[in-house]
This record gives C-alpha cells, sequence and structure tokens, in this order.
C-alpha cells in the first residue's frame, strides 16, 4: 500500500514538471511573439525615449506628459506625411494626365494603415482621415485669402473623425487647385483694372460689370448640355474677353464709373462666391 502511494506521488511529480516544461515553453514562446511585435512596430525606442524625457523632465504630472509627448510624435509623424504628399503634388501641373498618378501616390502617403488581422478585406485598404484630409488642404490653400479658403473648405471639406475615400480626396485637392489658378487670374483682372493711384483700388462700377458679367456667363454655361458644352466656351471667352466687355462697359456707362472704388480682396471675394456657387458641395 505504502509502495502504490510513492509511486502514485512520483507520477503526480513528473506531471506536475511537465506542467511546468509545458506552460515554461508557451511563455517563451509569447514573449518571443511580443519582442518580435515590439520590435517590428518600433515601440521601444519610442517608450525609451518618452521614460528618459520623463526623467529628465520629472513633472508633476507624468501620464499627462507622457500623453502630449506622444501626441507631439504622432504630429511630427503626420506633418512629414504631409511635406511628403505636397512634394509629390507639386511634381507636376493638376491640368497635366500623370497628375492623376500623383494624387494616388499622395493619397497613399497621407492614409494610415488599416488592422491586418481584419477580416473584411476592405478595412484592409489604407484609409485616410479627415483631419489629415483638412491639414493637406490647409498646405495647399496657403496661396488663398485665410476667408476665402474657409468658404471653399465649407463645400469640400470632411468632419475630422471621417474616413476620406481616394475619390473625394481627388475632388478636394483638385478644386484647391483649380481655386488657386482661378484667383491668380482674377488678381490679373483686377490689375488690369486698377486706376493709376493705387494697384489696390479699381472703379467699383467697372468691377461691379466685369463681375456681373461673369455671373451671367456662368449661368448661361451651366444650364446647357453636356453636347453644347464646347460651344459654351467658346461663347463664355467671347462674352469675358476685353474687347468684348470694353464695348458692353462703354454702352452701359453711366454717372456712376468713378464715384467709388473696389479693393483687390473684395473683387477676388465676389468673383470666388460665384466660382464656389458652381463647386458640388461634399
Amino acid at each position: 500500500m505504502i509502495y502504490v502511494v510513492y509511486l502514485t506521488a512520483l507520477e503526480n511529480f513528473d506531471m506536475a514538471d511537465k506542467r511546468k516544461e509545458l506552460l515554461n515553453s508557451f511563455d517563451g514562446e509569447k514573449k518571443q511573439v511580443h519582442m518580435e511585435y515590439m520590435q517590428k512596430s518600433e515601440l521601444l525606442p519610442q517608450i525609451r525615449k518618452a521614460l528618459l524625457k520623463l526623467i529628465e523632465n520629472k513633472p508633476s504630472e507624468p501620464m499627462l506628459f507622457l500623453a502630449n509627448y506622444f501626441d507631439s510624435v504622432s504630429s511630427n509623424d503626420k506633418t512629414d506625411k504631409i511635406a511628403n504628399a505636397m512634394q509629390v503634388l507639386q511634381l507636376t501641373n493638376h491640368r497635366q494626365a500623370v497628375f492623376q498618378t500623383n494624387l494616388m501616390i499622395a493619397f497613399d502617403m497621407v492614409s494610415v494603415a488599416r488592422s491586418a488581422s481584419s477580416k473584411k478585406a476592405v478595412n484592409k485598404r489604407p484609409g485616410l482621415t479627415g483631419s489629415v484630409y483638412e491639414d493637406l488642404l490647409k498646405a495647399i490653400g496657403t496661396k488663398i485669402p485665410k476667408d476665402i479658403f474657409d468658404e471653399l473648405f465649407k463645400q469640400i471639406g470632411c468632419r475630422p473623425n471621417e474616413m476620406v475615400p481616394f475619390d473625394i480626396f481627388r475632388y478636394g485637392v483638385t478644386v484647391c487647385y483649380v481655386c488657386i489658378d482661378f484667383i491668380n487670374l482674377c488678381g490679373d483682372i483686377f490689375q488690369t483694372l486698377c486706376n493709376k493711384v493705387s494697384s489696390d483700388i479699381a472703379d467699383k462700377y467697372i468691377c461691379d460689370f466685369v463681375i456681373d458679367s461673369f455671373k451671367n456667363v456662368i449661368t448661361t454655361t451651366s444650364g446647357m448640355q453636356k453636347c453644347e458644352q464646347p460651344a459654351a466656351v467658346l461663347e463664355a471667352g467671347y462674352m469675358l474677353c476685353p474687347d468684348k466687355l470694353a464695348i458692353d462697359l462703354l454702352n452701359g456707362k453711366d454717372d456712376k464709373c468713378g464715384k467709388s472704388t473696389m479693393s483687390r480682396h473684395d473683387f477676388l471675394c465676389s468673383m470666388c462666391q460665384t466660382f464656389f456657387s458652381k463647386i458640388k458641395s461634399l
């Protein structure tokens, strides 16, 4: 009887040792997987830097300090992405066909990778957040006056927490570049209209006449069918050519001419307001 109990105890010890060995092997595999993940994601260097900064500064609120530190790191990464995307977008003019390829490259640069463990294939694709999309449009629109850009962004912008698909990204970026060209063109027109006294002031009657002519052209051509668009472009060019505007202006000249002035900014805002009325709101 004692011998049987002794054998049973030995078997229990053997089973316990095997369990420990098995658990140790599992723990070893888990540690290896965890270490590979940490090294692959490059988290360890960032964590070491954060802890060193924490020890050096010894803030009164360490958790808040770490949160601000990692937020600044992620902001720097976002800034680098936007700068790289801007370099690609500026390689060629938006009117050229290769610009469409650059748009796709830029979209991948500013997008964030989705989880590779997701079961849905669509979630494995890169995605662009609304906040990064807004920052990129602001970087493109630095040549646009702020109040004009704010009005433009109301129509082509997205919410910060939204995911922006490529079609929306392409539309918003292209509209920004077209708007820059339009503002430059309006600036050249205003330079022609301004008087000899100042390059920032022009006759308000003449400016209003040009603005109204532009509105009439936009209204007339936008109502035409798709098959009539080539002819509409020619008609619009004729109605807005300098000679035609000068003749119409002389025929309609009255006592209001020369009595009041308009600034460059007001002229640009009025022209852009008409331009934005024909932009598709997202």
